[in-house]
């Protein structure tokens, strides 16, 4: 089925704004995923805006450009998106952090509201605590797992 094409019509500035919203949108949800599970609809529109941008600032039809030509489009992207990546991580790992704790330390119990609603205060805490301290605050313990490694089979050493 044929859908209708749409016109957009931006500013160098805006479509800077947008290459970055589209990197970023499709970093955020196929650079967890290996390849056979990448969302490959993202990955096309990335890569098809990607050629246009290079069409734009190289007067070169984005279709002839190499994939290694795209590449240093996208690495400078990176470059302006970098700062926005490493607060993004910091931040998910802190609320995962803090979620993994609070369902460790106060459990959601089956017809309880009691236990829900702790369980959500908790969780907030954690997560204003975590941003205030530092992970330092958190310590985790965990046994040695000697038993269940296999360094020549894993590492071929």
């Amino acid at each position: 089925m044929e859908t209708e094409k749409v016109e957009i019509v931006l500013d160098e500035r805006e479509f800077s704004a947008l290459m970055q919203l589209v990197f970023l949108g499709n970093y955020v949800a196929n650079s967890i995923r290996d390849e056979d599970h990448k969302i490959r609809e993202y990955q096309a529109l990335d890569e098809k805006l990607t050629r246009l941008e290079y069409e734009i600032y190289q007067k070169i039809s984005g279709e002839e450009a190499e994939f290694n030509e795209l590449a240093d489009l996208w690495d400078n992207t990176i470059d302006a998106v970098d700062e926005y990546l490493k607060d993004f991580e910091k931040d998910v790992f802190r609320e995962r952090l803090a979620r993994v704790i609070t369902w460790s330390n106060y459990p959601i119990l089956p017809n309880d509201e009691e236990s829900l609603k702790k369980h959500w205060a908790a969780e907030t805490e954690y997560i204003k605590l975590i941003k205030e301290k530092g992970i330092k605050f958190v310590q985790i313990t965990a046994p040695k797992i000697d038993d269940r490694l296999n360094i020549d089979r894993e590492w071929g050493i």
